[in-house]
């Protein structure tokens, strides 16, 4: 699905921002979820992530990509989200609250973001404009992949995460 026309720069007060049309393919994951604060989320999700961490450690299996936040929904004041990391294919997995669930594949509007999480929401905003712009309707979640964790004093502004927004094509 990818091709040329479908890599853009946008170019904005924020600086430039590559956003990419891609074809995600359907991925077992490992979630914790649960309905969530806004205010709350940058308590949740690392204390879900140290669970999925002892899951897999605690059953044998290995992750097979980054921690994910999964948002079921547009985010309110509160919100629809599971913690999530990617398996192989096929593989079960039940642990305390760490359950095996399908993230369905399609196509997704994706671009990286390197620096503070703070700076998510505008990042997000963005590749909304992106969206409408190109006339795409919603599929209704969002993901965010944490593509280097972050370090206890780690510097914030060495972070990078891919922001997913699914979408429907006509």
């Amino acid at each position: 699905m990818t091709d040329y026309a479908d890599k853009v720069t946008v170019r904005t007060p924020g600086g430039p921002m590559h956003v990419e049309l891609i074809e995600l393919p359907p991925q077992t994951v490992l979630a914790i979820r649960d309905e969530v604060a806004v205010g709350e989320l940058g308590n949740f999700l690392p204390a879900a992530f140290a669970e999925l961490d002892l899951a897999l450690a605690t059953t044998g299996h290995a992750a097979a990509g980054p921690f994910v936040a999964w948002y079921h929904s547009r985010p309110g004041a509160v919100t629809d989200v599971s913690a999530a990391v990617a398996l192989s294919p096929a593989t079960t997995v039940t642990h305390g609250r760490a359950t095996t669930r399908s993230l369905p594949g399609g196509p997704a509007l994706v671009t990286t973001h390197r620096g503070a999480y703070a700076c998510l929401p505008h990042v997000w905003m963005r590749l909304e404009d992106e969206r409408v712009a190109r006339g795409l309707d919603l599929r209704g979640d969002l993901l965010e992949e944490y593509v280097s964790e972050p370090a206890p004093g780690g510097d914030p502004a060495s972070a990078v995460t891919r922001l997913v927004m699914p979408v429907l094509t006509p």
